[in-house]
Parts: C-alpha cells; structure tokens; sequence
C-alpha cells in the first residue's frame, strides 16, 4: 500500500487540520464597521466552528467503528471446526478423545449522542466481537466445556470451563495467526500461536507451558474447518 495511502489515517490528518483551523463564514450584506471589518461573520463563523467540532470528531468514531467491524467480519476462524486427534500430538498427555470449536460473531451497539450542534443527533457504534465455545471429551472421558471472547488486543478476558487457565489475551500477528497468553490467578501458564492455512481448512493451535500439576505441556492441536 503506498504511503499516505491509509483511509483512516487521511480521515484523521484531514480532522486534525480542520480542528486546528479557524472556520469563518461570512453573510453577504453584513455593514462593515470601522476598519473595514464586519462583526456578524466573526460570530457565525465561531458558531458554526464549535458545531463542527463535535462532529468531526464523532465521524472519526465511526469510521474507526467501521473498520474495526470489517476486520473482524473477515475473520477466518469464524465457523466450526472439529479436532483432528490422529494429526494432533499432546505432551505429556492425555489426549483428548475429541473436541469440536464454534467461533460465532457477535454485535454490541452503543448509542453515541452529539452535543453542542445545532441539530444533536443520536448514532449507534458497533462493535463485534468473536464468541469461541468448546465441547469435547477429555482423555478420561469426561465432558468438558470451554467458552472465551476474542478480541486481539492483548487484553486479558475470562476463560470458562478450563481447570488450568482462567484468562486469556490474544494479539494478531497477521490476517491468518495470532499470539496467545493464557493464565491462572494472574499467573501465566501458558503461551502459543493459532495459525489458519491459507485455504482456511485447517487450523493448527500450540500450546506451550505448565499445567495444574506442575508438568511442562507441549500440545500441537490440528482442526479441520467443517
């Protein structure tokens, strides 16, 4: 992409520029008082430049908003994917007897009302974020069920249903693998990548770190997309 190129960033330099410059308009007919200059426009100007303001501000929101919602949407874990146990290796073990993953976008509206216009105006920020629910049988056959959120943000977010890992964070390394830190009463247990073939088929997660009793992990899951 060349440079200077970014929609986002043009948005936010041409916002920037506005809000640092004086917006004056003026109304044809204004009687110019001494000096040759005219109070009306002075007044409008500065009226229509607070009210700009604002607005210029709350567009930026939205357009941050909105690519934020695309990023997400494209996103190519969303599915379901089941583990392929014969590909996948588990050390020291046990294996788990199966699992399957459903990764589903979910919406979160909020109201964002402008103030200090002429005309307020009331516009909904959307953001989305990615579910993941995991059910499966573990190695001594009992059933097992994990939920957790992806956001990549490198912020931790509660884990569900896992007797190891309580929180989790996630950062993207590219449109295919993200980086993972999980942890348990604030203590890091484990770190490890997801990483999704470009055909987006088959998605490949490795673990690496301490389980609950003290053993070193090293676990290579392989999931074929259904």
């Amino acid at each position: 992409m060349a440079a200077g190129s970014n929609p986002a960033g043009r948005a936010i330099r041409l916002a920037r520029r506005a809000l640092a410059r004086p917006f004056y308009a003026g109304t044809r007919g204004d009687a110019p008082l001494e000096g040759g200059q005219t109070q009306q426009p002075e007044i409008e100007g500065l009226m229509n430049a607070r009210a700009l303001r604002p607005m210029t501000v709350l567009a930026i929101t939205l357009l941050l908003s909105g690519r934020h919602l695309a990023a997400q949407d494209a996103d190519p874990i969303i599915g379901t994917w089941v583990l392929n146990v014969a590909k996948s290796t588990f050390s020291p073990g046990p294996v788990p007897r199966s699992e399957s993953r459903t990764y589903i976008m979910e919406t979160e509206k909020t109201k964002l009302t402008a103030r200090g216009v002429t005309e307020p105006g009331t516009y909904v920020s959307v953001r989305q974020e990615i579910k993941a629910t995991s059910q499966g049988v573990d190695g001594s056959g009992q059933p097992l069920t994990r939920e957790w959120t992806i956001v990549y943000d490198g912020r931790d977010r509660p884990m569900t249903g896992d007797s190891d890992v309580d929180m989790l964070s996630l950062r993207r390394i590219d449109a295919f693998t993200s980086a993972f830190v999980q942890k348990r009463a604030g203590r890091v247990v484990s770190t490890g990548t997801q990483a999704i073939s470009r055909d987006g088929k088959v998605m490949t997660v490795t673990t690496n770190g301490i389980n609950a009793k003290g053993q070193k992990t090293n676990d290579v899951a392989v999931f074929d997309k259904q």
